[in-house]
């Protein structure tokens, strides 16, 4: 199969096609040595990307064309082109460098660091039965392995929640979702670090949603005299610690956070208080211990 390319915006007598190099299996550079920038024949290289969907070479989706920024007439830029990997070196044989006539020079671009890895088009956090849907979506992407989704409680000190693997390479839209089904009960900061398959990575902008979980438990039997048990309508996931106070306020026992039985067993016989904080809201109960 044969295609064929041509400039954009080409124009009689630009020599397009005089240079021609691979940066890629999937990228190629092309020189038009007497392509007018800004009505003066100074040169230009193009990019073209093969789309596997037409199997047709288009132009690059991110950059489609390079110049000189100090391109004067009748340089020649793109008279020799080279690609190998992000960089592409291009010659102008006839530029004028520091005065000099056509002493010639050669350029040399680096083509990722004009790629954005991921462009990301929006990431909104919504409630949906005392859970957190995140939802998110790139209008492309370039190298990206994916995303890790962190929650924060002040917005400062992170945990990572889960992994979302991300697309590659992408010039389409891409949605993507993730759900926080054990959301903290006040405020909840998410934003997404997101990893090339180099190692890079880079944060999105935070969103913040505010929850109010309405918690509640029982304790039975009451009165006990040796073990307890909870009746509960929170996740006990969410349950920081489990303690025991007197009724002067002081700690007589801090609980293992188990969601079976409770020991009270050698606990002077009264009355006291059990706390339990859950995801930053603390509860009480009283208990009568015989």
């Amino acid at each position: 199969m044969t295609n064929k390319v041509t400039a954009f915006d080409g124009a009689t007598g630009e020599n397009f096609g005089c240079s021609v190099d691979f940066i890629d299996a999937n990228n190629v550079v092309i020189g038009a040595e007497k392509h007018k920038v800004s009505g003066s024949k100074k040169g230009a290289a193009y990019l073209f990307e093969y789309d596997s969907g037409t199997s047709q070479w288009v132009k690059n989706t991110v950059t489609d064309q390079i110049i000189a920024t100090d391109g004067a007439s009748y340089d020649f830029y793109g008279a020799s082109v080279s690609g190998d990997g992000d960089n592409i070196i291009t010659g102008a044989y006839r530029s004028d460098p520091s005065g000099m006539s056509a002493a010639g020079a050669g350029y040399i671009y680096d083509i990722s660091a004009s790629i954005l890895p991921v462009e990301l088009v929006s990431f909104e956090a919504e409630l949906v039965d005392k859970q957190v849907y995140l939802t998110w979506a790139t209008a492309s992407e370039h190298n990206n392995d994916g995303f890790i989704v962190q929650r924060s409680e002040d917005g400062f000190n992170w945990e990572d929640l889960g992994w979302v693997d991300g697309m590659g390479d992408s010039d389409k839209l891409v949605e993507y979702a993730y759900t926080d089904r054990h959301p903290n009960s006040n405020t909840n900061y998410y934003r997404l670090n997101q990893i090339d398959y180099d190692g890079k990575n880079e944060y999105s902008d935070i969103v913040s949603i505010f929850i109010k979980i309405q918690s509640d438990f029982t304790i039975f039997p009451n009165p006990t005299s040796d073990y307890i048990h909870l009746a509960h309508s929170f996740d006990f996931e969410d349950v920081k610690s489990i303690q025991l106070f007197d009724v002067m306020g002081r700690q007589v026992k801090k609980f293992s956070l188990s969601n079976g039985a409770l020991s009270v067993a050698n606990i002077p016989p009264g009355c006291y208080y059990l706390v339990l904080n859950i995801g930053g809201e603390m509860l009480h109960k009283s208990i009568q211990i015989e």
